[in-house]
């Protein structure tokens, strides 16, 4: 829902998903699948970001429910003027933590 709102309002959305099923179903929606971590191997260090992706991106929007999926790496290595946001339920998605410091 979140990515077709999105799209419908003239965005380009890529999809970040971990889970395999919904990852395929994100694809076959017609969107592109990645990973903000080079080879889709998520380790914390900015070393292995997906600099081609993060630098170029203007919006990043959590809606998983999961602790951390955008970490202190991904937040220190996005484009300058990029926005961070969660749909979801949580506030443990993003790492604020590091945003306060």
């Amino acid at each position: 829902g979140s990515a077709q709102s999105l799209r419908q309002e003239g965005m380009i959305v890529r999809v970040s998903e971990v889970d395999p099923i919904c990852a395929m179903q994100a694809c076959m929606d017609g969107y592109e699948v990645v990973s903000p971590y080079n080879h889709g191997v998520v380790t914390g260090k900015e070393d292995d970001i997906n600099l081609a992706l993060l630098s170029t991106t203007d919006l990043i929007v959590t809606t998983t429910g999961n602790d951390k999926v955008c970490d202190s790496a991904m937040l220190n290595t996005l484009k300058k003027g990029a926005v961070v946001c969660n749909i979801g339920h949580f506030d443990t998605e993003i790492d604020t933590a590091y945003l306060r410091k």
